[in-house]
């Protein structure tokens, strides 16, 4: 089973939702380099979601088993984010590019993006008064409502900021993009839970992170 994306259906449809996006500073004093363990259900089958993350620089890996499904690496600070192949030798930008690895040793350019109305993110974010403690973390929770299934999500503030790019696409969730895109820009928050609300079972998207390790990554696995 594989998920309900192509990397030519992620280029027309991250084409049209990059505007969502706007300039992340990242604070050093709150930057997070170690990774987080995600599982991610999703229409009775769990996947295995990695995400690693140093200063800008993150990479995902989602797996079903040992085989790998899909890779993204990106970099907040310029809002780049590619699907790369597993050899690295081959990657589609999620702004518009396309290439077989960055020609001289440089990434293509993702300047002129398509032009979009941006979301009034503000019109569907419900705040919660109270959040748990995650995996000995502080977090914030939020009820992101527009088209799609709501989601409630419950983020770290320590962890510094999360692409929404990075973000994995399910039928199931793929209304919500452009506003997790946004969500995710507005808020310098890594998620640890994100599920559907109010519903349950196997069958319901959810998203929780199972562990967090701070440890040393060098920055060739972080950038093609």
């Amino acid at each position: 089973m594989k998920p309900l994306i192509s990397a030519l259906f992620a280029l027309l449809l991250t084409a049209a939702l990059f505007a969502q996006t706007k300039e992340i500073t990242i604070d050093e004093s709150s930057s997070f380099e170690g990774k987080v363990e995600y599982i991610i259900q999703n229409d009775g089958t769990a996947w295995n979601y990695t995400l690693w993350k140093k200063g800008s620089l993150w990479r995902t890996e989602m797996r079903l088993g040992t085989q790998l499904i899909e890779l993204r690496i990106g970099d907040l600070e310029n809002n780049s984010a590619y699907l790369v192949n597993e050899t690295g030798k081959t990657y589609t930008s999620i702004s518009r590019q396309r290439g077989d690895g960055p020609p001289n040793g440089k990434r293509p350019s993702d300047n002129n993006p398509p032009k979009r109305k941006p979301i009034e993110l503000e019109k569907f974010v419900i705040s919660h008064e109270t959040s748990p403690t995650t995996l000995g973390y502080e977090t914030n929770s939020h009820t992101l409502k527009g088209k799609g299934p709501k989601l409630d999500i419950t983020s770290a503030t320590d962890l510094g900021p999360f692409s929404g790019h990075a973000f994995p696409r399910f039928k199931t969730t793929e209304e919500k993009t452009p506003y997790l895109i946004a969500y995710f820009s507005e808020h310098a928050t890594t998620p640890l839970i994100i599920k559907q609300t109010g519903k349950k079972g196997p069958k319901a998207f959810s998203m929780t992170a199972t562990s967090i390790e701070i440890t040393p990554i060098d920055d060739t696995l972080l950038t093609i």
